[in-house]
């Protein structure tokens, strides 16, 4: 069962173990996203050293364990990411962040997700891909209750479709117009919340 304590458990052991695997080219590749070695121990950001190997190991992190992998390329390879296995919403914590403010955004991906939360304070949930949101419509459930739900969307046809289809669902989402994706944008300006 996908969330047998035990799993979660274990998986939070191969995440650990993930974490202890960087190296200079991973925290290199991260520090160029503007990503520090404090943030990726944060988020237990790993390289993969079985499955994927070589890869940057992104856990989905729940405060019982490890629900879910993602597995990015650094170095330009495709596909960019690689995982098996129902896909999640990632970052889930700041759900519990944004409940002060009654405002949560959306990004398109984890390191854009990382960048809203961690490093412009932006409480801030990732989907795995463009094309996730459609296909999980339980998804929708978590975000009733929120005054307002920022979308974080790329600016191009896959990230305009999954604002669309937000927008479509959730009457109290706004696409945010950024001139990049929010790790570009982050890096250009310094922050993304003078575009919110």
């Amino acid at each position: 069962m996908e969330f047998d304590r035990k799993a979660l458990s274990q998986r939070l052991e191969t995440a650990q173990r993930y974490h202890k695997n960087m190296d200079d080219a991973a925290y290199g590749y991260l520090k160029s996203r503007g990503i520090s070695d404090i943030v990726a121990a944060n988020f237990m950001l790993g390289i993969s050293d079985d499955v994927y190997e070589g890869r940057l190991t992104i856990p989905y992190l729940r405060p019982s364990g490890v629900v879910w992998f993602n597995y990015r390329a650094m170095n330009g390879e495709t596909p960019k990411y690689k995982a098996a296995g129902k896909k999640h919403l990632y970052n889930t914590a700041d759900l519990d962040v944004a409940d002060n403010t009654g405002e949560i955004a959306v990004a398109e991906g984890e390191i854009d997700t990382i960048t809203a939360s961690a490093l412009c304070g932006v409480p801030c949930v990732g989907i795995p891909g463009a094309t996730q949101w459609t296909g999980n419509p339980h998804w929708r459930e978590l975000f009733t209750g929120y005054q307002r739900v920022h979308i974080l969307a790329d600016p191009d046809e896959a990230g305009i479709g999954l604002a669309t289809a937000i927008m479509e669902n959730l009457p109290q989402a706004r696409l945010v117009k950024l001139p990049g994706d929010v790790n570009e944008t982050y890096l250009k300006y310094g922050d993304i919340r003078e575009f919110m």
